[in-house]
């Protein structure tokens, strides 16, 4: 549950609900059978007791950060970026303020690689740039 809250966390969620009390298996026939066939994703043992996977929501958890990639604008009309936090996708950035940026939601600590370049088909050959991201929202400057 913890590692599910935490995936949930870092792809833009805001938490998980999990809960079915019929998983708590009881001696009650009916016609499927005895019991529960899902016992074993419960938070209770057999006895009622807590099991400790109870304990995930209160866990610490990595919130991501606003991270603003930003590419000086040199006169070029475009800028595009590709990196292991877009899926290896091209995607164009936006030009703010005299720069080209590309705003993104990380986990903090992680080290990303990116690369950048005027045209979409350029990227694949741009110099790849490793990065960490910052711990807490700023902006990350490319060359």
């Amino acid at each position: 549950m913890h590692d599910l809250m935490q995936l949930t966390v870092d792809s833009g969620g805001n938490g998980v609900v999990y809960w079915e009390p019929a998983w708590v298996s009881t001696k009650c026939k009916t016609r499927w059978g005895t019991g529960s066939s899902w016992e074993n994703a419960a938070f209770f043992d057999f006895k009622g007791k807590a099991v400790p996977a109870i304990e995930w929501p209160k866990a610490s958890y990595v919130w991501p950060v606003d991270v603003t990639f930003s590419v000086a604008d040199n006169g070029q009309p475009t800028q595009y970026l590709a990196g292991d936090f877009t899926g290896g996708v091209v995607v164009p950035m936006t030009k703010e303020a005299g720069r080209f940026v590309y705003k993104a939601w990380l986990r903090p600590g992680s080290e990303i690689v990116a690369a950048v370049a005027a045209t979409e088909s350029a990227v694949a050959d741009a110099e790849a740039q490793e990065v960490t991201v910052p711990a807490a929202a700023g902006t990350v400057t490319l060359r």
